[in-house]
């Protein structure tokens, strides 16, 4: 401005300098509204920035929910491992019995009551077996809802990324 205005009063002679100052105010108007604009841009990256380590916070929760889910199924194939194993313990122990029943007279009420005492456990370890069952389909069912959760998640943050290209 002041270049310009000297110019002015110098007249013809400053005529030279005037487009030379007015071409200086210009580029300092190209140069604020640049600078406007990346401020804007900067502005919303960091909002994008934001909303993107909010929606990584939930996915993290949510992988917590899942490993949690996988822990409690492990859990759950443990027992049901556990309780496999003593009713083969249980059947094992009821062949033993089948077998000395043969040896020993049909009759034999002590062998008869411990074959039905193994056959009870038997049936209380598959009750066992099917309630671990149920709980690890329960657990199966919330690990595919926090799957889901996770996949649409992805989805949202690749959207939210696709929208800036590096140059």
């Amino acid at each position: 401005l002041n270049a310009s205005i000297e110019a002015a009063r110098a007249g013809d002679a400053g005529r030279g300098f005037a487009v030379v100052a007015s071409e200086v105010g210009s580029l300092a108007n190209q140069s604020t509204e640049a600078t406007e604009n990346i401020q804007r841009l900067i502005e919303d990256v960091t909002r994008n920035i934001a909303d993107i380590n909010t929606k990584a916070d939930v996915c993290l929760r949510d992988m917590q929910q899942c490993l949690a889910g996988v822990e409690s199924a492990n859990q759950s194939f443990d027992s049901i491992y556990n309780n496999v194993e003593k009713a083969t313990t249980g059947i094992q122990q009821i062949a033993g019995g089948i077998d000395r029943i043969n040896d020993v007279a049909s009759g034999n009420a002590a062998t008869t009551q411990e074959q039905a005492a193994s056959v009870n456990e038997i049936l209380s370890l598959s009750n066992a077996i099917v309630e671990e069952s149920t709980m690890l389909n329960t657990q199966t069912e919330n690990i595919t809802t926090v799957s889901g959760d996770l996949t649409d998640y992805s989805h949202r943050i690749m959207e939210d990324l696709a929208g800036y290209t590096v140059q």
